[in-house]
Parts: C-alpha cells; structure tokens; sequence
C-alpha cells in the first residue's frame, strides 16, 4: 500500500535528477514611512531523486502451466509483482540513498528531513498520537498526513486501556490501513526494522 501511497513520477528511460523543495518560508518586516521596503523571499533547496533497479525473477515448467486445478500461472504473476512491491515498500523505509539504492525516510541522506522533525517516545501511551499530530509542521495541522506503523505498534495503540477499562484509542481497520481517532494510517511491518526509528508521519505525496 505505501508505494501507492506516495507521489510516482513516470520518467521512462530517465536518470538520477534533483527536485526542488521549499525549506525556508517567507517573513515580511515593519517598514517606517520612505523607508525600503522589507525583502525577504522563501527559501528553496534541492533533493536528489536517484534510481535503483528493482527485480523478481520466477520460472515455471509447462507441466505447471497447464495444470487445470488452479491458475499457478496467475498466482506466481501475482506474487511476484508483489515481490516487487515489498523491496521498494522497504526501500522507501530504510533505504540507504547510495549507489542502486532510493533515499529512505529513516535515512541519514534525506536531505529534506532535519533532526528537527524527531521525535522521542519511550513507549507508546495515552499521549503518543497527540504529540506525533501536533508536532508535525510549523503552524498547519496537516489533515492529510499519514502515519506508517508496524502491526507490533498498531497492537500496543490498540492495546492501551483507560481506567475503566474502555480503549483509548478508536482504531479501525481496513486491511493493512485503517485509522486511529481518525488519523490515517499504513501497516509496514519494516518500519520497526531500523535501529533508531520504529514510525513515520507526514503527507506521502512528498515522498517522490
């Protein structure tokens, strides 16, 4: 679900190239009377967008193809594109932004995420999605954000109970995805691969 979650751009035959990105906003200033004006503009900086070349290779005997029972042929496809599917769901995690590699989310080499956006959490209670909401963005409230989870911490969220003994969290869940009070989220299960990072949180389409 994740790599069709976030932003693809069909570049056919295409190399490495760099997309721009805001990273300073814009402050006007008070001006007194026949004075210059206050300048002051947005500042831009620029991500490398590489390539990696992704594969999954499968043979299968012409006895298989023809057996009538089921549709070998179909399901192999199947799992196979799937295949696919998993290697770049993990690179876009943890890839490690080297040479034949995508720049992921948790790595050192994403140069439009800062130390800034970290968030410390020694478990997850009653408070972690609050502060993950609140705390992503400067002033906006970003209402398309997603979160990407393991199903290890979608289980402790669902686990936390009040003192009476009702969930704290309302939880719905649709497949691999779902909400959380109404948060979206993303079940992937390489998210608490990483060392250091067990979530992530923002808009997906700015993941290119």
């Amino acid at each position: 679900t994740l790599i069709d979650a976030v932003k693809v751009k069909a570049l056919a035959g295409g190399e490495a190239y760099k997309a721009p990105y805001r990273s300073a906003d814009a402050m006007g200033g008070l001006t007194a009377e026949g004075t210059k004006y206050h300048e002051s503009a947005p500042e831009f900086k620029y991500a490398m967008i590489g390539k990696a070349k992704v594969t999954d290779y499968a043979e299968i005997t012409e006895e298989v193809e023809k057996l009538p029972t089921a549709n070998y042929v179909a399901e192999i496809e199947q799992e196979v594109l799937n295949g696919l599917k998993r290697k770049i769901n993990k690179q876009i995690l943890l890839g490690e932004g080297g040479i034949d590699e995508l720049t992921g989310i948790f790595s050192d080499k994403a140069d439009a995420l800062t130390g800034d956006a970290d968030i410390e959490i020694d478990k997850i209670d009653e408070d972690t999605l609050d502060e993950i909401v609140f705390s992503y963005g400067l002033e906006d409230v970003e209402g398309d954000a997603t979160l990407i989870l393991s199903k290890n911490s979608l289980r402790e969220f669902a686990k936390l109970r009040t003192e009476l003994g009702t969930k704290v969290y309302d939880i719905v869940v649709r497949g691999n995805t779902g909400t959380i009070d109404g948060v979206p989220f993303i079940i992937n299960n390489f998210a608490d691969a990483h060392d250091e990072f067990f979530m992530a949180y923002g808009n997906l389409n700015n993941y290119e």
